[in-house]
């Protein structure tokens, strides 16, 4: 049985315990609620890592992967027993899956996904979107999928990397079941969604414990080989529907893109990484176009 030495831990916000609020997302003139988040962040960040250590994990990449990508600092995890590495900042290529192609300090064995939400449109989904608040909906080979479903199938199909550990509040992993089920991915959930801007909280007591136990579980389904990578047959379509054919509008000035209704464009390839790529320039792009609406 293979011993699970490294992980690549992708951190995001809006999933952790106690968060449910746009205002909590990011800084500003009064960002006591954003640094209250990041507290959290850092606090169901470290548990992990401490029960990584305690399972024989000895190396962990970290990729801050929420909006500016600038959350979290090394130092926040200094003082860990386990060699830690921080990803942070952007532009960065794959964004919340940087570096996975080129440019890690060490190989990584798994994957592991903190924080994460529910896909776009998700009925009581709290803060629930698709990489972008102005994208509607994202579909690959028919299917829509959200963070969690897109960064899982980069990293198994361009990577041979599975995905062993989920967290995230309950719809999230209604979500994500059908193609990382409880046996071969653990989850943790931090609350129940019960709207777009409400949930119900766990308390925090509870959800370190299953953070421990959790870990314990992602460890050993790497080690019994019941963690398996994600796999999509090639060709790949991509489908990316905006709440704006503006943004479509924009989107098309990319290359490769076809358009494939007012709100909708489409993108086809043979290969997964590139079509990924392709996708981040989608909405990547909708920066630049923000102004355009005033």
């Amino acid at each position: 049985m293979a011993t699970l030495r490294s992980l690549y831990l992708s951190v995001d916000l809006e999933g952790v315990c106690g968060v449910q609020s746009a205002r909590q997302l990011n800084p500003g003139p009064d960002d006591t609620a954003y640094q209250e988040a990041v507290s959290q962040l850092v606090q169901e960040t470290r548990m992990v890592l401490l029960t990584a250590a305690d399972q024989g994990v000895e190396k962990v990449v970290i990729n801050d992967a929420h909006c500016a990508m600038t959350n979290v600092t090394v130092w926040d995890f200094d003082d860990l027993p386990i060699d830690v590495r921080l990803i942070s900042g952007k532009p960065k290529p794959l964004a919340m899956a940087a570096a996975l192609q080129s440019g890690l300090p060490f190989p990584v064995e798994a994957i592991g996904l903190l924080g994460y939400h529910t896909k776009a449109g998700t009925q009581g989904g709290t803060l629930a979107h698709t990489f972008h608040h102005d994208l509607a909906d994202v579909r690959i080979n028919g299917k829509s999928y959200g963070e969690v479903g897109v960064n899982a199938l980069y990293a198994g199909i361009c990577h041979q990397l599975p995905v062993v550990f989920v967290s995230g509040e309950t719809r999230l992993e209604a979500e994500i079941t059908e193609y990382l089920p409880s046996s071969q991915c653990s989850f943790v959930y931090t609350k129940e969604g019960l709207g777009f801007s409400v949930a119900c909280h766990r308390s925090l007591n509870d959800v370190f414990q299953d953070y421990e136990s959790a870990m314990k579980q992602a460890v050993n389904l790497f080690k019994t080989g019941k963690a398996k990578p994600l796999s999509l047959k090639a060709p790949y379509s991509l489908e990316v529907q905006f709440v704006r054919p503006l943004f479509a509008d924009t989107a098309m000035l990319l290359p490769g893109f076809s358009r494939l209704d007012g709100c909708t464009v489409g993108y086809q390839s043979d290969r997964f990484d590139t079509l990924y790529q392709a996708l981040q320039s989608g909405y990547t792009i909708l920066s630049a176009t923000q102004a355009l609406q005033a």
